[in-house]
């Protein structure tokens, strides 16, 4: 029997150089830097993204005051995006005043 062409080869044989799958904290960290860049036209890059499963009973300790939950379903099943009052700061001075100070919001 002849050897398959080039093409059936590439196609049939596995990639041993193929990237693992992204990480959950990755593809967040990667999705606020495309959203927020895209929608309003920030560059950001998120500095700290903690993903960890937890009990619905141990939530209230999580959330701060002025904390955004943001509930997300996907195939994986539902989860839940915390985003502190600091980055909540920066894009509501950034829709309203159409820049970002140089100083960190109070406290």
């Amino acid at each position: 029997m002849p050897d398959p062409s080039t093409l059936r080869r590439k196609i049939g044989a596995p990639r041993a150089d193929a990237p693992p799958p992204a990480s959950p904290s990755r593809v967040w960290r990667r999705a606020v830097a495309h959203g927020l860049g895209r929608g309003l036209g920030i560059d950001v890059s998120a500095v700290k993204v903690e993903c960890h499963s937890c009990l619905v009973e141990a939530t209230p300790d999580l959330i701060g005051d002025g904390t955004l939950a943001v509930l997300l379903d996907s195939t994986s099943g539902p989860g839940v995006a915390l985003i502190d009052t600091g980055a909540l700061s920066a894009i509501t001075e950034w829709q309203t005043l159409g820049k970002l100070r140089k100083v960190p919001p109070p406290d």
